[in-house]
C-alpha cells in the first residue's frame, strides 16, 4: 500500500507579523510538487505497464500452412517467394527443418536483433523451444530464389508407432528429439518395399526432397495416380508408391529411436 504520508510533503505555514498566515515560498513550491505526483501516480493508474506483445503460434501463421498431424509431429508447408515477408510469431515447440528448396532470408528477432542467412537445398535443422523458452520472429525471403522448407513440430511423446523404414535408409540427422533418415527412390523401386498399410509396414510419412512420386491408392480414390513433387508429403498407406530415377527422400522418427544417428556438428 502507498505510504501517502512519505510520498507527499505537508508543508508547515509561516506565520508573517500579523493575524492571518501566509504561506512562504517554499510553501507554495511543495504544493505545486505534491501536485504533480498525485498527476504522475493517476497516470500510472490509469495506463498501467503494457504486457508483452501476443504473437500468433507458428502453424497459425499464413505463410506456415499446416498439412498433416501423425503421432507427436504436426508437419507444416513453408513455402516463401522472393519479397514475402512473415507476419511475426511464435515458437513454443521443438521445430526441425527441412530445407526443399533454398535462398537467402532475413530475419528479424524480437529484440533487434537482425540477420541475414543463407538456407541452402537439402539443409537440416532444428531448434529446440517451450512454453517456458519461447521465441518470436518473422522472416523476409530476399534472395533471388525461392524459399521451401518442411517445418516438423514435436508436440508430444511418440506412443503406439512403430520405428520401421526402409532397408536402405540412412541417418544423416539427431538432434532436439527428432532423427531424419535419406534414402532414394531408386532403391525402393529395386528392392520392390511396399509402403502400405498391410503387415508390417511403416507409419511415419515420406517427405519428398527431389523427383516424383506416384500414389497407387489400392483402396481407390480421386487422388490415384496424382503425381507428387519436391516438398510434398507422402503418407505410406497411399500407396504402394513408384519413384522417378531421380527421387530423394526423408523421414522424420522421434529420437531417441534405438538406432545410434550422428549428433548434427
Amino acid at each position: 500500500m502507498l505510504n501517502w504520508a512519505a510520498f507527499l510533503e505537508f508543508p508547515s505555514f509561516a506565520q508573517t507579523n500579523g493575524p492571518n498566515a501566509v504561506p512562504t515560498n517554499r510553501t507554495t513550491a511543495v504544493l505545486l510538487l505534491n501536485f504533480c505526483r498525485i498527476a504522475l501516480l493517476a497516470a500510472a493508474m490509469a495506463f498501467p505497464n503494457p504486457l508483452p506483445a501476443q504473437y500468433p503460434d507458428v502453424h497459425l501463421e499464413p505463410f506456415h500452412r499446416p498439412i498433416l498431424e501423425r503421432g507427436p509431429f504436426r508437419y507444416l508447408d513453408v513455402n516463401a517467394a522472393t519479397g514475402d515477408t512473415t507476419a511475426m510469431h511464435t515458437h513454443r515447440l521443438p521445430i526441425l527443418y527441412l530445407c526443399v528448396s533454398g535462398s537467402e532470408v532475413w530475419l528479424d528477432e524480437e529484440g533487434d536483433n537482425r540477420r541475414r542467412v543463407t538456407l541452402p537445398k537439402g539443409w537440416v535443422g532444428s531448434d529446440l523451444y517451450s512454453d517456458s523458452a519461447i521465441f518470436n520472429h518473422r522472416f523476409a525471403v530476399i534472395g533471388s530464389s525461392d524459399l521451401h522448407i518442411i517445418a516438423v513440430e514435436r508436440m508430444g511423446v511418440t506412443e503406439g508407432f512403430s520405428d520401421i523404414r526402409p532397408t536402405s535408409a540412412k541417418p544423416v540427422y539427431h538432434k532436439n528429439g527428432f532423427a531424419v533418415y535419406t534414402f532414394s527412390g531408386k532403391d525402393l523401386n529395386a528392392s520392390g518395399e511396399k509402403l502400405h498399410s498391410s503387415g508390417q509396414h511403416m507409419e511415419w510419412p515420406m517427405v519428398l526432397a527431389a523427383g516424383e512420386a506416384v500414389p497407387s491408392f489400392p483402396a481407390g480414390g480421386d487422388e490415384a495416380g496424382k503425381k507428387s513433387g519436391p516438398g510434398d508429403v507422402l503418407i505410406p498407406e497411399a500407396g504402394p508408391w513408384k519413384f522417378s530415377k531421380d527421387a530423394e527422400l526423408w523421414m522424420v522418427v522421434p529420437s531417441p529411436s534405438g538406432v545410434a544417428l550422428p549428433d548434427e556438428n
